[in-house]
């Protein structure tokens, strides 16, 4: 090396050490804007490993680079939350490998402990998982760190598992005992004039898990973690420990709300001043999740002391940060699982808000409306915000300004593709590298298109609707129900055109008793233990009892009588597991044999949320001429008996029709076919699954088989879904099972569920099922539907808003009130051949056959088919013992298992 190489790399490793050291200052100084410090950081560390230290030359350098980067991330301010925290456990991993050996061991503890730490925040993937991969990592650390050797480094980490341990969310007791544990052992170390700042971590830590002790007497520990509070806080000098002596003042508060000796006023004063001492130091730009989460505190003691409009001030502030803290994921990651966990951390405020609003309303009734609109907020935001943004593009003015037309039309295209691809990888589970590479390409797009329009945003903010825009979605003759589920009561909000409401711009509301919420609870969980029980059957005959005593508990005669007789429509909002049960289909008390759809001829259909029927009502189709169609495709599944029946019948309406059947009707022939994004209705005759666990993997099941270059497994999934195009599509129905399915155990702001991907894919209107449904009814509920559906369109040449309601609705009554003369009829009619030669045409099993002759049949016409067959003894005994369960019913679909699976969506 000659002397100018050697004074060079001399100069390079001083500005290397300089950066280094400059970097770690900003990190943890103290003074300035917290947020930018972090970013000069994470500036130079990155600096750092690009342009002075590789991992090949400099490994032991890279690694510690890579650790504290970890750190910066695990802090930052900026950016989205949950996509900062993967990066730092990118880091902290890449840096384990290279301390691997003697002679690094503690920087390997030290890289496992914050590895640890990380993983107690981190919110992708299930939240004890990760805590056990927290405890996981500190325990390995703790091989290294003993109390003797490395007594600082041990009694961190002790803090840092008993932390873990706090978290943990299995119902084992003995969880929060080892908390205690850890936290005492760290103590023995950590004193308030040696360590002030950790002691006061770990006491704050101490009282916390006291405040959740399950052993002992419960109020004895709730004095216990308010005693150590005090006691920290007394010692404590806030100016020099700010953000410690504010998380501790805010747990404080949390505690005196839940503090029962002593005077609830006092009890609930004294949380309010913890937590405005908390507020001195955290701001709403420097913490804004800690500031949003001590408001959220604040609105709570307010709301508990019956101070609704300061609860409300707090509780709205706390809202608005949520909001822009949603922002920062749709313009990050954008993974719909960080949305889902943020909607659900935020949501207990939504809630006590619109709570909160229902108690002014009661003297100050604006508050009705505003109530409405805060219970919307909470609602399906994930798929508004993305249909909202769906057709955002730049103005073409700018580009015809600048010659660059060409440029227009295919940055357009590139927008709608990544939109499709983005939407789809978001919502399945491995997809992060190939999402980081569609990030690069959105961003490089989004640069391309900046240089020609710089007022172009790949996404925007979506407001909340008004109360006005709610009530302009309502016609003369309709009215619209929305339900909103609190953890206290069931709220009903009914919004029609009465004299009263359009004075006072308000909806009509109705409240529950905390008993009527318990009885749903109860009512939703028998319900769907008896659906995923073995004897279906069992669950079929308790459906009219289960939808009696849902209408009581909602009180529907109560609803009904406020809503003016001249309302013939009805659009339902449904709220978290009201979503599974069909509302179409409940009783009305005086005409036990009448439900709903008797009382609204023009049609009940369903919305998911206000804003998403909006969304969907701006969606102008006014074509609908061209079918594309799936036929039982051939899988592991049973065939579909009647598939052909009900394709062949539904296609001859059309005057244009593409129908994939069987073996051609698989994953890959639909992704690929040309004739799907062109179709007005797409019609799926296949089997569905709601997958319960992951309701992100529920599916459409087609053929199994693709190409040799593209094999796909016959799951159509809700995430593949989102990546179709059906913008010329007027209507999408999915004529199988389980097809309407939502999560029942979601409180966040999410509508998952195949029906979302449809919405999102283009459709405005949608035809979905609620349970496993019977192959031959569904046929004629199908037919009846499409029947009713094209009658309307030759007579108008438009499906306006309602029509596919109003066809559907109109066939479901058909088919409860369907005679068994009336049943051969149809068939004959439709299949153009007498019945007995239909049936001969089907090979139908000896089984089948008697299952099917049943819907139409007398038992005395099914004894003597079954003399006349062919049979074993064996076999026709079996058929006559199948005979004695037969239910000679002048009307063979009367029960709601037949009927009243299938839910209009949308327009």
């Amino acid at each position: 090396m000659s002397l100018l190489e050697h004074i060079l790399q001399k100069v390079l490793e001083k500005i290397a050490s300089v950066i280094a050291v400059f970097s770690q200052l900003f990190l943890y100084f103290p003074c300035g804007s917290k947020a930018s410090n972090i970013e000069i950081a994470i500036a130079g560390y990155k600096l750092l490993q690009e342009k002075f230290y590789t991992r090949e030359a400099f490994p032991q350098d890279w690694a510690w680079i890579q650790n504290e980067l970890g750190c910066a991330y695990n802090c930052r301010i900026r950016g989205e939350t949950a996509e900062n925290l993967e990066l730092a456990i990118e880091a902290f991993k890449s840096a384990l490998p290279i301390y691997i050996g003697g002679r690094f061991s503690n920087e390997w503890a030290k890289t496992q402990t914050n590895l640890g730490i990380t993983y107690c925040y981190r919110l992708r993937g299930d939240k004890n998982n990760n805590l056990e991969a927290a405890i996981k990592a500190f325990e390995l650390a703790l091989q290294v760190y003993s109390c003797e050797g490395f007594p600082e480094n041990w009694a961190w980490t002790q803090n840092q598992i008993g932390y873990a341990y706090m978290q943990l969310k299995k119902e084992d007791v003995n969880n929060v005992e080892k908390a205690i544990q850890a936290f005492e052992l760290a103590l023995q170390v950590y004193t308030v004039d040696k360590f002030p700042s950790d002691w006061a971590i770990t006491q704050n830590n101490l009282a916390n898990t006291y405040l959740k002790r399950q052993q002992g007497n419960k109020e004895d520990n709730l004095e216990q973690a308010i005693h150590i509070f005090n006691s920290v806080l007394k010692k404590l000098i806030n100016k020099q420990y700010p953000s410690q002596w504010a998380k501790i003042k805010n747990n404080l508060g949390i505690a005196y709300i839940k503090r029962k000796n002593g005077y609830k006023k006092d009890n609930l004063k004294l949380a309010v001043q913890a937590f405005e001492s908390a507020l001195q130091i955290y701001n709403s730009d420097d913490f804004p999740h800690e500031w949003a989460t001590t408001q959220g505190n604040i609105g709570y003691a307010y709301q508990n002391a019956e101070n609704y409009t300061k609860a409300h001030t707090a509780f709205a502030a706390a809202i608005n940060i949520a909001e822009s803290l949603r922002a920062e994921i749709i313009s990050g990651s954008g993974i719909e699982a960080d949305k889902q966990k943020l909607a659900e951390e935020w949501n207990p405020y939504y809630q006590n808000i619109v709570e909160v609003c229902l108690e002014l309303a009661q003297d100050q009734p604006q508050y009705f409306a505003d109530a409405m609109e805060y219970a919307e907020l909470s609602k399906s935001r994930n798929l508004v915000e993305l249909l909202a943004t769906k057709n955002l593009y730049p103005k073409e003015d700018f580009y015809d300004r600048q010659g660059k037309q060409e440029d227009y039309e295919r940055h357009c295209k590139e927008l709608d593709e990544l939109r499709r691809k983005n939407s789809s990888k978001q919502r399945q589970k491995e997809s992060q590298e190939e999402l980081k590479s569609l990030r690069k390409k959105r961003d490089n797009l989004l640069k391309n298109i900046n240089d020609i329009d710089k007022t172009f945003k790949f996404t925007q903010k979506v407001n909340k609707i008004s109360f006005s825009e709610m009530q302009a979605l309502v016609k003369e003759d309709t009215v619209l129900i929305e339900w909103y589920i609190t953890n206290s009561k069931i709220i009903t909000f009914i919004v029609n055109h009465n004299k009263e409401s359009e004075i006072k711009n308000i909806p009509f509301v109705l409240t529950s008793s905390s008993e009527d919420l318990d009885s749903l609870i109860s009512l939703c969980k028998q319900y769907l233990q008896a659906y995923y029980a073995t004897d279906k059957e069992k669950w079929q005959s308790k459906l009219n009892s289960h939808f009696r005593e849902l209408a009581k508990i909602l009180h529907i005669e109560e609803i009904l009588s406020h809503i003016p007789e001249t309302c013939n429509r009805l659009i339902l909002v449904p709220h978290r597991f009201l979503h599974l049960l069909p509302l179409h289909a409940l009783p009305l008390s005086e005409e036990q044999d009448k439900c709903l759809l008797d009382q609204f001829e023009g049609g009940v259909r369903y919305a998911p949320s206000c804003q998403l029927l909006q969304l969907s009502q701006r969606l102008q189709r006014t074509e609908f001429s061209n079918l594309f169609a799936v036929q039982n495709p051939k899988n592991v599944l049973a065939s579909l008996k009647y598939a052909k029946l009900e394709v062949d019948v539904i296609r001859s309406f059309f005057s244009s029709n593409y129908v994939l059947q069987e073996r051609d009707a698989s994953e890959v022939t639909l992704k690929v076919s040309e004739n799907l994004p062109s179709s007005h209705c797409c019609h799926f005759c296949c089997h569905g699954e709601f997958d319960l666990k992951s309701p992100l993997e529920s599916a459409l099941l087609l053929a199994e088989h693709g190409s040799e270059t593209q094999k796909e497994d016959g799951r159509l999934t809700l995430a593949e879904i989102f990546g179709l195009t059906l913008d010329k599509c007027r209507l999408v129905t999915l004529s199988g099972c389980e097809t309407g399915m939502v999560d029942p155990d979601s409180i966040s702001d999410e509508y998952i569920g195949l029906p979302s991907s449809f919405l999102f894919a283009g459709s405005p209107s949608i035809v979905a099922s609620l349970w496993k449904v019977n192959d031959i009814s569904t046929a004629l509920l199908m037919i009846k539907f499409y029947e009713n559906l094209i009658e309307h369109w030759n007579k108008s040449s438009e499906l306006e808003e309602s029509a596919v309601a109003i066809a559907l609705n109109k066939a479901q009554i058909w088919l409860r009130d369907l005679t068994r003369t009336r049943f051969k009829q149809s068939i004959e009619h439709w299949t153009k051949q007498p019945i007995e030669q239909w049936i001969k045409s089907l090979s139908l099993s000896y089984i089948d056959e008697f299952n099917l002759r049943s819907f139409f049949s007398t038992r005395t016409e099914l004894e003597q088919w079954i003399e006349n067959l062919s049979l074993r003894r064996t076999d026709k005994f079996y058929l006559e013992r199948s005979l004695l369960q037969h239910q000679d019913e002048e009307k063979p679909f009367c029960q709601p298992y037949h009927w009243a699976a299938f839910c209009a969506i949308g327009q």
